[in-house]
């Protein structure tokens, strides 16, 4: 009876992020003249503002940068900012290569960010899985999905070159990564309740070891 009458039976639904305008969310967070492109999304219970940090000075390592705001609201207007300034780091020159923010891993919006850097001919790709808990950004998980030595190779039959894409994905569960080139592969990753973790070794390795 308690179950038809929505009593103790139900599951406690998660708070709900008051909304806030994207104009307050770049003031409050102060990402108006160091930031390119930003993204606001909703976790439970707060704003989340995702800003591309843009570089005067960089080297040939330095890696593109997210930085990422938790907004309080109240009312419309945010009460309150807590920040995680380099919550995802990949790339080289001080670029990103892409970024995106979706919902199909987990229960929460998950950034997916690639890019990658050309050294003495070998010219690596990397992706990070940066998931927006309610509590802070979290890396689960990690990898490099781009290897090419065209650039060092000097006998055409010593060319290589692979490349890794997610696909297969199993909301909260899983997701495969696939090798195809010179490589060919398949790698299921598992959800353990903290990260996504890989059945097996990856055949280009993790981006830092994550």
């Amino acid at each position: 009876m308690l179950a038809a009458c929505g009593g103790a039976d139900e599951a406690p639904r998660p708070p709900v992020a008051e909304p806030v305008a994207m104009t307050d969310a770049v003031a409050a967070a102060g990402t108006g003249s160091r930031y390119a492109r930003q993204q606001l999304v909703q976790v439970p219970g707060r704003n989340v503002l995702v800003a591309e940090y843009v570089f005067d000075d960089f080297s040939h390592a330095t890696e593109g940068r997210l930085d990422v705001f938790y907004l309080d609201a109240s009312d419309g207007r945010v009460t309150g900012v807590e920040r995680f300034e380099r919550a995802l780091e990949v790339g080289g020159q001080g670029r990103l290569g892409q970024w995106s923010i979706g919902n199909d891993l987990l229960g929460v919006p998950v950034i997916r960010a690639s890019g990658g850097f050309t050294g003495q001919g070998q010219t690596i790709g990397c992706t990070k899985l940066v998931a927006l808990m309610p509590d802070g950004p979290r890396q689960v998980a990690s990898f490099a999905d781009y290897s090419s030595n065209a650039g060092a190779a000097l006998d055409p039959a010593e060319l290589s070159e692979i490349t890794a894409s997610m696909e297969g994905f199993v909301p909260g569960r899983s997701f495969e990564l696939h090798y195809t080139g010179s490589e060919t592969a398949t790698v299921h990753f598992d959800w353990n309740g903290d990260r996504f973790v890989p059945r097996g070794e990856l055949p280009l390795g993790a981006c830092d070891g994550a």
